[in-house]
């Protein structure tokens, strides 16, 4: 008997076998009673919230199944301050909630994110429904950058721009966080990024190729003169780009193995879909006149990257001889001063001049 207080305990459990059979079974035998068990038990399991949503537009109960729809994406997320979540305000793949609740069913938010736009057009709600498909267009193609961009173009002109311009910038910070690690509305840093320049000389009618180009030459020029801390804090980024160029125009032949090795360390960044996104917009701004100012960065500000073997760990110097020799390569003056510098300072460091040696490079 289902209300005897043990089956009522374990019905009631939906990750418990016992649940799922039941629960099967009444979507079969009894379909009224089986919205009313995905209704109750929604808040512990989102995906009952489908089927709900579903049931109601095919009724035409639009408003409900609007308020369904919210209150499902709400039991996906399950935010912690509790505010509620609207298509409008915030980019849900952006949320950290988000990332913690995707592994269990993808196709399924999707759903829910296509029947609840379908619900907010019969309601005659314009910007809902706009910010909807942007939502889903983020949470089915977020890495593909064309797809996305599609999305924003179809609501960027309407009367409520200003909603898809934050959701763009939301999804701007969302991509660049990704692989840099930097946000773009807590960290400084994220604005000093080539990709988010790249994003905007596409989506803004007001800039293109040129000011791309220029941005970055002065970004490049002015990063060259900041502090080591500071060079290192974007060095990531030099390298992602400098991995972008060699891939579309092929610039090992400026310094085969120094790029080789750099390549190498911009490939930790890379997500398949989004690096052939970047590249591809890459490619229509023409960059290949970056090449030039990229390799005379990396000539300047190679010698900041170099670590002090002051803070190897266990006598380990392999990592302070592989840039050492990347060094060489890229500038021979810089590499003899390291050297003539670490000659006083670390000449007692045995182990350093033997990782040195074994690289056969000069000391």
């Amino acid at each position: 008997n289902r209300n005897e207080p043990f089956w009522q305990s374990q019905l009631d459990k939906v990750h418990s076998r016992w649940h799922e059979i039941y629960h099967a079974s009444r979507s079969v035998c009894d379909f009224e009673g089986y919205l009313e068990d995905c209704r109750r038990l929604l808040s512990t399991n989102w995906e009952y919230g489908i089927p709900v949503v579903e049931h109601l537009i095919s009724k035409e109960d639009f408003t409900g199944a609007d308020r369904t729809a919210r209150q499902t994406v709400m039991s996906f997320l399950h935010p912690a301050d509790g505010v509620e979540w609207m298509p409008e305000s915030s980019l849900l793949i952006g949320r950290s909630e988000y990332r913690f609740s995707m592994g269990s069913s993808p196709g399924g938010i999707a759903t829910v994110l296509r029947d609840w736009a379908v619900a907010a057009e019969k309601l005659g709600m314009k910007e809902r429904v706009a910010s909807l498909k942007f939502q889903l267009a983020t949470h089915e193609h977020a890495y593909d950058w064309d797809v996305v961009l599609a999305a924003y173009r179809e609501i960027e002109q309407a009367s409520f721009s200003k909603t898809a311009a934050r959701l763009l910038w939301q999804w701007i910070d969302f991509v660049t966080r990704r692989y840099t690690g930097f946000s773009f509305y807590k960290n400084q840093q994220t604005c000093e990024s080539w990709v988010v320049w790249l994003i905007e000389a596409v989506c803004d009618p007001t800039k293109n190729n040129v000011w791309f180009l220029d941005k970055i030459r002065l970004w490049l020029q002015t990063l060259a003169e900041n502090s080591t801390d500071e060079i290192k804090a974007h060095y990531n980024l030099v390298a992602l780009l400098t991995c972008d160029l060699n891939e579309l125009y092929g610039i090992k032949r400026y310094s085969s193995e120094f790029i080789g090795e750099i390549c190498q360390e911009g490939s930790r960044y890379e997500e398949q879909q989004q690096t052939q996104s970047r590249r591809t917009w890459l490619e229509r701004t023409h960059a290949e006149p970056l090449i030039d100012p990229v390799m005379e960065w990396w000539r300047k500000c190679t010698a900041h990257l170099v670590p002090d073997p002051s803070t190897a760990s266990k006598s380990d110097y392999t990592v302070h001889a592989r840039w050492l020799n990347l060094l060489r390569e890229i500038n021979p003056t810089d590499y003899q001063a390291v050297v003539a510098k670490w000659q006083t300072e670390h000449k007692r460091r045995t182990n350093l001049w033997k990782a040195i040696r074994a690289r056969c490079l000069p000391c």
